[in-house]
This record gives C-alpha cells, sequence and structure tokens, in this order.
C-alpha cells in the first residue's frame, strides 16, 4: 500500500478519533501518541503531516492536540508509576519539558561569603601585586 501525498480535509478529523481513543487507553498498540504512531496509523511521511499542519489551520490545531494529549498521558503515567517514570521524563524533554536543580553554594561556616572591599583596599592589593613583579 503506497503512502498518503495528497491532504485530505478528513485526516484531522480522523487523528482527533485517533488521540480520544489513546487518551481513553484503549488503542491496541498505542499508549501515548506521537508524530510518528500518527504517521504509522494513517500512512503519512512525517514530513507531510509537518507541511501539512503549517499550510491547514485544522491540521496545526490537532497536532497540537497530540502533543497535549501526549504530555497528559506521560506526566501522569510517569507519578502513577505505569510507566517507567525515566522513560517518561526523556519523553516529556521532547516536549520541552525539562527538571532543573538549582545548587546554592554557601558554606555553613560563612567562609565563602563575599567581602565587600573598598577602592582603596583594591588600590593597594594591586600596588603590592606590582612590586612582586
Amino acid at each position: 500500500m503506497s503512502r498518503t501525498t495528497t491532504y485530505d480535509p478528513t485526516l484531522p478529523e480522523r487523528i482527533a478519533a485517533y488521540l480520544d481513543v489513546v487518551e481513553r487507553g484503549e488503542h491496541p498498540k498505542d499508549l501515548v501518541p506521537s508524530i510518528a504512531s500518527i504517521c504509522v496509523e494513517f500512512n503519512v511521511a512525517r514530513k507531510l503531516v509537518y507541511e501539512w499542519s503549517k499550510h491547514h489551520p485544522e491540521m496545526g490545531t490537532v497536532m497540537d492536540r497530540a502533543q497535549e494529549v501526549q504530555h497528559r498521558l506521560l506526566n501522569n503515567g510517569g507519578l502513577s508509576g505505569r510507566f517507567n517514570p525515566k522513560i517518561a521524563t526523556l519523553l516529556l524533554g521532547n516536549l520541552g519539558v525539562t527538571s532543573r536543580q538549582q545548587i546554592d553554594h554557601v558554606s555553613s561556616d560563612g567562609s565563602m561569603t563575599p567581602q565587600a572591599v573598598s577602592a582603596p583596599e583594591v588600590m593597594e592589593a594591586l600596588k603590592d601585586i606590582a612590586s612582586k613583579l
């Protein structure tokens, strides 16, 4: 069977129905929708899906919804333990979700706390360094 190469105006509606089935957990193969799963399901090349999304607003809207459904299922599946949390985090990273850790470098004795230095003290230190050169 050859791949679809021309835009079908019913495609967004059919993708929306597919997303509903996947979101309800009733699809026999797909736990989470993806661009790849949509391409396989509807026998269309990824490049065409992206192009059609730019030129057909209804296609762009349904593909946005696909990412939202993907995000929701990955997030809930990772939190509930249905999916491996590390894999869910990795896949969410592909959707632009990141986890960041901010580290505050502080010493318990205060020895790393910056000390204020006056201009005359800086000049004196520079003179001392210059005299040693």
